[in-house]
This record gives structure tokens, sequence and C-alpha cells, in this order.
């Protein structure tokens, strides 16, 4: 398969695996087949983690007056972000002191609704930092970070 990426890039060893699937129909009238559509790292392999699960989808629907249909399933974008956040997690940070209260002020107060008992452990209106990371699919970790060197940051891990 060709190189989707450049090969000095993190996601060197990422690709796709677009081969026809079994069913592959000439009519009179259309033509049918399927495109396999994962993504995988091919440095471990074909390795789809087990939660996803590649649907069976429809290669043509009668119903629709289209001459060209094309049915595109959640499975690919899922294998695609499973394989780049296997590669390198995503983590995005808002730091409080950046925004200066252009937005909304990033502070213990605003983050109430998300982190419970946040303005009581810390006080009211102290800054806040807020660190987003997704380490795999559909795991993700928000972290309220006061700037103090302690443990005292407060996290809310969740499935999505």
């Amino acid at each position: 398969m060709p190189e989707a990426f450049p090969p000095n890039s993190t996601y060197a060893s990422v690709t796709l695996d677009y081969q026809l699937d079994d069913d592959f129909l000439i009519l009179k009238e259309h033509m049918m087949f399927g495109i396999n559509g994962t993504f995988f790292n091919r440095d471990k392999g074909y390795n789809i983690p087990p939660n996803l699960k590649e649907p069976r989808m429809p290669l043509y629907d009668p119903k629709i007056p289209a001459k060209f249909q094309l049915f595109l399933s959640n499975y690919l974008l899922e294998t695609f972000l499973a394989t780049f956040l296997e590669k390198k997690p995503f983590v995005y940070e808002l730091k409080a002191w950046k925004l200066n209260n252009k937005v909304a002020p990033f502070t213990t107060t605003t983050f109430e609704a998300v982190f419970p008992y946040l303005s009581s452990k810390f006080g009211k209106h102290i800054p806040m930092d807020l660190i987003l990371k997704i380490k795999k699919i559909y795991a993700v970790e928000c972290f309220a970070d006061n700037g103090n060197a302690t443990d005292d940051d407060i996290t809310s891990k969740g499935m999505i």
C-alpha cells in the first residue's frame, strides 16, 4: 500500500486498507462494490481494537434515484481515530493567563459545573487551566489545574 504520510512523520506507519470486498457486482443498471476502509498501524499489524466492529453496509439502495451512491460508516472514523491516538494521544491545554478573560474567566467558579466542590477546595475565582487528554478512542480525561506544584489537581475521566 502506498505511504500516506512522510517517512519521518509520527504517523508514517498509519495506513488505510482500501481493498475491495468480495461482493463486487456489475449489473445492467449499476455496479456495486464495497471498500474495506480500515485504518491501522502497519508496525503492529492489522490490529483493530475489539470494541470496533466492521459494519455490514448497503451497496445499493433502489429507493435513492442518484446515479452515484456512497455509504460511509462511523467505522472509518473510529479506526482512523484509534490508530492516530495510539501513535500520539491528543492533548489540548487552555491556559487561564493566555485567555486573559477575553472569552470567559477560567476560574474555580467557572469550572464548578464540571468539577463539583472546586471552589470549596481552592477558593472562589481562583484562575484555572483546562487540560483535555484523549488517549484512546472514547476515553476522555479532563483536568482542571490550579497552577500549584501539588497533586491537588481535579480530574474528571469519562467515556464518550
